[in-house]
């Protein structure tokens, strides 16, 4: 029990250290984990959706600390108080990024949207079958 306990605190430690090199193999083993348990290959959508989320959780968390910040500042040749601004806005960058890119999805979709000609004819002759039938029972259509 005890050297089982000190793995986990091992993990734990991996967690919260921003330089986790194992964090990848973490997310692969839950995304392959997910994989068995749903039969598939395929991720889910909300699969997918969770492991973005915690990547960029984690890319975040890592961005907060001190050490970092001023990384992320001689990276983007910016002062230190942009770089503290830019980061600490960073997850409503994401969500504005997210719902830019969702409008811009239903509109693209919305301008693209075939017309079937196929289905028209198809759904023309159910519609005359079932005015057919109906006048067969006896119930007048206008």
């Amino acid at each position: 029990p005890s050297k089982q306990r000190k793995d986990l605190n091992k993990d734990a430690h991996c967690y919260s250290y921003p330089h986790c090199p194992s964090l990848i193999l973490v997310v692969s083993n839950q995304i392959n984990h997910w994989q068995r348990r749903s039969g598939s290959n395929r991720m889910l959508r909300y699969q997918l959706f969770l492991s973005y989320l915690i990547a960029l959780c984690v890319l975040w968390s890592s961005a907060k600390q001190p050490q970092h910040k001023q990384t992320i500042a001689s990276f983007l040749s910016v002062s230190s108080s942009t770089a503290d601004v830019l980061i600490d806005l960073a997850p409503l960058w994401v969500i504005i990024g997210l719902a830019l890119y969702g409008i811009g999805s239903i509109a693209l979709a919305m301008l693209t949207f075939a017309s079937c000609p196929a289905a028209l004819v198809e759904l023309e002759n159910d519609v005359n079958e079932a005015k057919v039938q109906l006048t067969k029972l006896g119930i007048q259509l206008s």
